[in-house]
């Protein structure tokens, strides 16, 4: 297994994982890929608002992105031609909101457009045609 931990030193907990980026690839194909930095915690406009939680969701498919692109080319270089399944998860987002839709609705949001479910995952499948040749 292959590893590549980056982080900012002297930070413990929380304050260390907002800056942590953890990329591990098995011999076996598998990657994982852990982001610190995907939400954060913003005061509401007006006084009395409390702090809430916002999803980076263009960082979340960032990051993905390029997990998907990297291990790309590591099955083309192995040669490997064949199913690769994949997913995304999102934990402790309870009560979260989305901070493309508050910049979609221009600041606006319900109480209803919070996460509400402690994950968010999504999982599927990619085959790749069968006519796929190595260069």
């Amino acid at each position: 297994m292959a590893a590549v931990v980056v982080t900012r030193h002297g930070l413990k907990g929380p304050r260390q994982a907002q800056y942590t980026v953890n990329v591990r690839i098995n011999v076996d194909g598998r990657a994982h890929l852990f982001g610190g930095r995907v939400g954060a915690r913003r005061r509401g406009e007006y006084p009395g608002q409390p702090r809430r939680l916002f999803i980076f969701e263009a960082s979340v498919a960032g990051n993905f992105a390029g997990l998907v692109a990297a291990m790309g080319t590591v099955y083309r270089l192995g040669g490997y031609h064949g199913h690769v399944d994949h997913g995304v998860a999102l934990t402790g987002v309870r009560g979260a909101y989305s901070e493309t839709l508050l910049q979609r609705q221009v600041g606006f949001f319900e109480e209803s457009f919070a996460y509400n479910s402690d994950a968010a995952t999504a999982t599927s499948a990619s085959r790749p045609s069968s006519s796929t040749s190595r260069s």
